[in-house]
């Protein structure tokens, strides 16, 4: 089996990957920036299936953190690294050439990758390979949106034109929101210069089509729709289930296809009303959701390692369908806290009608992660307190 190093040992996804390579006998390593530090418990490092840990100094200098990696490499053997999050696959694809001295990287090369951070790009993608868009407006900046305000139907919706490393989305019901909204969305982010996008607002729900390809060919799919998400107004999924839809999965390949894909990939798509799925954007990565593709059998980080180092493995494996996954304490209780089902949620996880990332089996990182959310909590309501008696 192989030696893997995952980085961003703090994000949900690397514990689902460490787990998932563990269970296969792959040896596995995580970066991360200590065991605790400003962005929480790495908890993926805590992890039974985590043999080794290794940290860095920084997440915010991409030559200081590519030197640390290779500075890792050189005095630990490992076949492949795994980049998780932005900018982390950026930064690696970017510098292939002298980390591939030492470890393969299972990703595309770094234009294949900030290709899709582009929507515009993507959606143009969609529409030549027959794939449903939302309406989409890209104004030229603020002045444009406050001459053609008036004009548009609503609801609409605010969101970054580029992949920049956070969610940055918003919505307007109506002239006077969209304009005081695009404003404010603009010179929070410094967008001046690459305006928000304003896309339709489709009502139906949120889905997601998952894949591994290899030179074009699909190694294997996963497809889950979205039953909650936070921030409650349109955030990460926070709890979902396995699906199985043939023209969600129609489409997911023929934009995979387009692009003569390598490596993971996670297409985002919403039904509108008439219940007709219509791509939102591409994620050249790993996804946050990727503990439920793993509880599911789908496998992927085993599957992506094993194509990258010409390993045995089965393609194409059937996954398990209709199995819900909560992240209690990465949204879900906070999603239920705000809008109800708080007792109804942990009712189904106690009986085991949900299944979590938090688990005896593997119990250190769950401790972790309940470390996070009340540390995260307790330090929101000192903020609040100390606002009151300023």
């Amino acid at each position: 089996m192989a030696r893997v190093l995952v980085t961003q040992g703090e994000a949900k996804q690397t514990l689902g990957i460490v787990r998932g390579l563990g269970k296969k006998g792959h040896e596995t390593g995580v970066i991360s920036m200590g065991r605790h530090s400003i962005h929480g418990f790495a908890v993926a490092s805590f992890s039974k299936y985590c043999k080794r840990h290794h940290k860095v100094t920084t997440y915010t200098n991409e030559e200081q953190f590519i030197s640390e990696l290779i500075t890792i490499l050189q005095k630990t053997e490992y076949d492949i690294v795994i980049p998780v999050g932005a900018p982390f696959v950026g930064w690696l694809t970017k510098n292939r050439d002298r980390i591939e001295v030492y470890a393969k990287i299972p990703f595309p090369d770094y234009d294949d990758i900030t290709f899709f951070e582009d929507k515009m790009k993507t959606a143009e993608l969609a529409k030549r390979s027959g794939v449903p868009v939302p309406q989409t407006i890209y104004p030229s900046g603020t002045d444009h949106v406050n001459q053609i305000a008036a004009t548009l139907n609503y609801p609409l919706v605010i969101k970054a034109n580029k992949e920049v490393g956070g969610n940055i989305v918003d919505y307007a019901a109506d002239p006077d929101e969209l304009v005081k909204k695009y404003s404010a969305t603009v010179e929070k982010y410094q967008l001046q210069n690459d305006p928000p996008m304003l896309q339709e607002y489709l009502t139906g729900g949120g889905t997601g089509f998952f894949a591994l390809y290899k030179n074009g060919v699909c190694q294997q799919q996963f497809m889950h729709r979205r039953i909650r998400e936070f921030p409650v107004s349109g955030g990460a999924s926070c709890c979902a289930e396995s699906i199985a839809d043939e023209q969600l999965a129609v489409y997911g390949k023929k934009i995979m296809e387009s692009a003569k894909w390598n490596g993971v990939a996670m297409v985002e798509f919403k039904y509108n009303s008439a219940g007709i799925p219509h791509l939102l954007e591409v994620n050249p990565k790993f996804w946050g959701s990727y503990d439920l593709s793993e509880k599911c059998g789908a496998g992927f980080a085993d599957k992506l390692v094993c194509s990258t180092l010409n390993l045995p493995f089965t393609a194409n494996e059937a996954y398990k369908q209709n199995l819900v996954f909560s992240w209690p304490f990465n949204g879900d209780i906070d999603h239920c806290i705000r809008k109800g089902g708080f007792f109804k949620l942990v009712w189904k996880i106690w009986r085991g009608k949900i299944k979590t990332n938090v688990t005896w089996r593997d119990f250190k990182p769950g401790l972790t992660i309940i470390c996070n959310w009340v540390t995260e909590h307790l330090y929101k309501w000192y903020q609040k307190i100390k606002s009151i008696f300023k």
